[in-house]
């Protein structure tokens, strides 16, 4: 997955916390493997695989905090994000009827930690 996003958010806490929403575009890629029995039949046991690669959007939000006034270089943060990528290619395999499409969303969470190499 590969986003572009911008935040825009209010600090709270004297200043040591960011609350914060976030959305913009993404980008993924997919490889699908499907494994049918009736290709060993008619095949000799081969899997159909394909790639594809989708565009959609995300949206999100998080806070963002400093660990402590003492350590004011290091921040904490939890984030929350979903993405939403738009209907996917059609898959026909061997038989009109076994037409797969897919839709696809994906929720993320994140925790970590940050630190800033140079003060305001």
């Amino acid at each position: 997955i590969a986003s572009v996003t911008g935040r825009l958010g209010v600090t709270g806490w004297n200043n040591l916390a960011l609350f914060y929403v976030k959305g913009g575009a993404a980008w993924d890629k997919n490889q699908w493997n499907f494994l049918q029995t009736f290709n060993c039949i008619n095949s000799g046991c081969t899997t159909p695989s394909a790639d594809d690669r989708r565009s959609g959007w995300t949206i999100g939000g998080g806070v963002e905090w400093v660990i402590s006034p003492a350590w004011s270089n290091w921040t904490a943060f939890a984030e929350y994000n979903f993405y939403r990528f738009g209907d996917g290619p059609s898959f026909v395999f061997f038989d009109p009827r076994n037409n797969i499409t897919s839709k696809q969303e994906i929720q993320t969470v994140k925790v970590g930690l940050n630190y800033k190499l140079f003060n305001p």
